[in-house]
């Protein structure tokens, strides 16, 4: 359950992180994972020896691989590795492992854990293997083109152990030729750097020989060696829809799709002059995506420009679909109210709720309740509940009393001045409680809980009514059940139990009741728990894991997995001084450690224990240390003072979204930009219209937040 729980709060962390991004430049590609390898059918993996997992993403964090066995009922999913940076992963298979026929291996994404992808189909795990075999993966699919003087990867799968000979097989000659280019290979990958002067031809194949050249597994289709990349093409995805605006003197990300080799260049085409100009505005850009610093001046203000991407010494091209428009700021504007807006929405008097809007200008916004109750348009009422909020997301808290009960609400977000306003596109009701309604237990409910006697243990559940709720402790193990109330009148939806030691038998066939107001509505835990008075199981520490460098005066998530009813303590070992307590008497399996403790000093030998509260139970360590270093000053700032710019410097070892803000000596906002430290390391600031004085910039992330005098003198 805990695992189940773990999903959904990262989930929903991600979606409101998501949702309240304020600056995103312009549009990323869809995230994905795709597993390559075991993915293919017939595949058969031996116990005890080692084989190699791959996968594609274009993810920036690291992923988890896991083994799933869907031949035993319920199925099982054990952890292969918690955190894997790249697209590989060397495995060894166990004898913890069971044979079987029913396996799949599932990439999740560690930041993100709605994203993952499994294997295509089933393979099996073996103790022998049932029949020898050599499979080429790569290159076997058809119309595959390598090009001399680079590298590329050869792959196959197999069941014989130890190394295997790699050959060349050129069947588009009379008398075809085989040339061994790799002997004693172990694993089942290798690069091949083709030579410049291979001889160019379209009917080359890969045999992989083993066990003494006796076994040889061959590519499924023939592949090509060419001089140079065949053909091409480029396809420019940002800018490319319509009605996109982008500010001179501001940064914008170009993005494209490409399957050609080497650098590109990157072109501004003006199609909305008499005879239209085109500059090259970036050479020699490796990769697929480049932030342009779009000139203040350089480039007139147009609404027919267009991003042209050369590539191959400048013979292929690829252009926007759309026109763009250059400004000086975004013309007209509009404000859309993404939240209320869907039919059918009940928010209660008396509960918080988020309202939401997505903006083409700046803020601040003023937000306003608009009562459509009443048929008669003349008694419609209009109130501003919230004004000058910055961002586009605000939690409103609805009075209890203030407004009435009723079916016909909008929310009304007006930007500056007044003059552009979004309302939501349908109405919403304001009620003392929804209709029916139900409630979830959540915990416990997942199969073979024990909880100990005498230990505090939380109850939590997902209500669709407002509270407060009675909590029932339900006993089946008895002739005649019993049923206990054992808290009343409890707000929100979670609950700390401290089990009396003696009050309730042992027994393993107890129940949570959960019902809500007037004991009307009852929710109730899926499966049996148990009381028990001994402990055991076991922790896994999935992170920190090993491997990680963590910052002092940054938080971090400590989380694990572990079946056992008891709390848990969490302390640093490792150090100098050890060991350190972080925290304890831990409810759940996550928490939020900031590392704040003057005793952590920098080093790179840390681990972290989880251990039972219950003398005797069982503890957890991270499998490998992790490093705990100093946070570094990620940007300097230069000339300062400054007379009609100034330029921030980002440290190379910066790599993150950074908000930069500039404040006057009132505090108020003079600029708020968006910049990506990974692609752009220097960002430069124009001071020209700024009056003589002091100012602040701040320069925030989600891991570091700084703040620096600057002072303006022209």
């Amino acid at each position: 359950m805990k695992r189940l729980l773990q999903i959904k709060n990262f989930t929903f962390i991600f979606a409101m992180f998501f949702a309240l991004n304020l600056n995103v430049i312009g549009q990323n590609p869809v995230p994905y994972i795709t597993v390559i390898q075991p993915s293919e059918a017939g595949i058969e993996w031996i116990i005890g020896q080692t084989y190699l997992i791959s996968w594609t993403d274009n993810l920036t964090q690291p992923v988890l691989i896991e083994l799933a066995n869907y031949g035993v009922t319920p199925a099982t999913f054990t952890t292969i590795a918690p955190s894997v940076q790249g697209s590989t992963y060397s495995w060894t298979i166990p004898s913890s492992i069971p044979p079987g026929d029913n396996f799949k291996i599932n990439i999740w994404s560690t930041v993100n854990t709605s994203l993952f992808d499994a294997s295509n189909n089933v393979f099996s795990i073996k103790t022998n293997s049932s029949q020898s075999y050599i499979k080429v993966e790569q290159p076997s699919l058809p119309s595959i083109t390598w090009v001399r003087g680079t590298s590329n990867l050869i792959s196959w799968s197999t069941n014989v152990p130890g190394p295997v000979n790699i050959e060349l097989a050129n069947y588009g000659l009379a008398t075809p030729t085989f040339t061994m280019i790799a002997t004693g290979i172990e694993g089942s990958t290798w690069v091949w750097p083709i030579p410049a002067g291979q001889a160019v031809g379209t009917n080359y194949k890969i045999n992989v020989w083993g066990n003494n050249n006796t076994i040889v597994g061959q590519s499924a289709n023939p592949f090509a060696i060419a001089a140079h990349q065949p053909g091409g093409t480029i396809s420019v995805l940002q800018p490319t829809a319509e009605n996109i605006t982008w500010l001179r003197g501001s940064s914008y990300l170009i993005s494209w799709l490409d399957n050609i080799s080497g650098p590109v260049n990157i072109e501004l085409a003006n199609y909305g002059v008499a005879t239209p100009t085109f500059n090259m505005i970036a050479t020699g850009i490796e990769g697929s995506t480049w932030v342009w610093n779009i000139p203040e001046t350089t480039f007139p203000i147009g609404n027919q420009y267009k991003i042209n991407v050369w590539g191959n010494n400048n013979t292929i091209v690829g252009s926007s679909v759309h026109h763009f428009t250059l400004a000086d700021y975004l013309p007209g504007g509009s404000i859309t109210v993404l939240q209320p807006s869907a039919l059918g929405i009940t928010w209660l008097r008396g509960t918080s709720n988020l309202i939401s809007w997505n903006p083409t200008i700046p803020g601040p916004f003023n937000i306003e309740l608009a009562n459509l109750n009443d048929p008669d348009p003349n008694n419609h009422s209009y109130h501003m509940i919230k004004t000058g909020v910055e961002g586009s997301t605000w939690v409103w808290p609805i009075p209890a009393e203030t407004f009435p009960v009723g079916t016909k609400y909008k929310i009304n977000v007006w930007g500056s001045n007044n003059t552009i306003v979004g309302s939501s596109t349908q109405y919403f009701a304001l009620a003392n409680y929804p209709a029916g309604g139900t409630i979830e237990v959540l915990q416990p409910s997942v199969p073979q809980i024990k909880w100990l006697r005498g230990s505090s243990n939380l109850i939590s559940w997902n209500p669709t009514i407002p509270g407060p709720f009675n909590i029932e402790l339900a006993n089946y193990g008895l002739a005649t059940p019993t049923f206990t109330m054992i808290a009343t009148g409890i707000q929100g939806s979670t609950w700390v139990w401290p089990i009396p030691a003696t009050t309730f038998p042992l027994g393993t066939q107890y129940k949570i009741n959960v019902w809500g107001s007037n004991n009307t509505v009852v929710g109730s835990s899926a499966n049996f728990f148990s009381l028990v008075d001994t402990p055991g199981g076991t922790i896994d520490v999935i992170q920190p894991d090993g491997g990680e460098t963590l910052y002092i005066g940054t938080s971090y998530l400590i989380s694990w997995i572990d079946d056992i009813p008891e709390n848990v303590n969490i302390e640093l070992i490792g150090g100098v001084t050890s060991p350190i307590v972080i925290q304890n008497n831990v409810v759940g399996s996550t928490t939020v450690w900031n590392i704040n403790n003057p005793a952590i000093l920098p080093g790179s030998n840390y681990r972290v224990r989880i251990y039972s509260t219950v003398s005797g139970g069982p503890e957890g360590v991270s499998a490998g240390t992790f490093t705990i270093a100093l946070l570094p000053l990620t940007f300097t700032v230069y000339p300062n003072p400054a007379s009609d710019y100034f330029t921030v410097l980002f440290n190379e070892e910066a790599n993150e979204t950074f908000t930069v803000q500039l404040f006057n000596r009132l505090n108020l906002p003079m600029l708020t930009r968006t910049v990506n430290a990974e692609s752009l390391k220097e960002y430069r600031i124009s001071t020209a219209d700024l009056p003589n004085g002091v100012y602040f910039l701040t320069i925030s992330s989600d891991k570091t937040k700084n703040t620096q005098k600057i002072i303006v003198q022209h």
